[in-house]
């Protein structure tokens, strides 16, 4: 296996699981960075340019009028997006829109969501893995 982590930004407004999220998947060999606002995501992606998204689906839906995942789909079209919510209440149309594949449940245990998650991200870019 590579010794280069798999960048993962993590937007989510919530800080305490922000904080839980970057601490399992950093502790597991992720490189993670954070964004707590919806209006810095761009910006974020941009300077970042991670590997995957995983975005909380509770965050403002809308960014100047226009569908957030629509927008970050538009300005990045080959990055892995994972959307994570309390509850999945969410439009199907939509999210297969921006190319969501993949929608873990945030309240499960920690190991059941990294496993979600990592499966998530071998189907969809096989080549990125966890740092050894």
């Amino acid at each position: 296996m590579s010794n280069v982590k798999s960048k993962v930004l993590v937007l989510d407004e919530d800080r305490q699981s922000l904080g839980e999220t970057r601490e399992l998947l950093d502790a597991v060999g992720y490189e993670v960075r954070i964004c707590q606002a919806a209006n810095d995501i761009l910006a974020s992606l941009k300077d970042y340019r991670p590997d995957c998204l995983l975005l909380n689906l509770c965050v403002p839906a809308e960014l100047e009028g226009k569908p957030l995942l629509l927008m970050i789909r538009e300005n990045f079209p080959d990055l892995i997006i994972i959307a994570y919510a309390n509850t999945i209440e969410f439009s199907k149309h939509d999210l297969l829109k921006a190319d969501v594949r993949f929608i873990v449940q945030k309240s499960l245990p920690l190991n059941s969501f990294l496993n979600i998650f990592e499966r998530a991200l071998n189907e969809q870019s096989p080549q990125l893995k966890r740092s050894a």
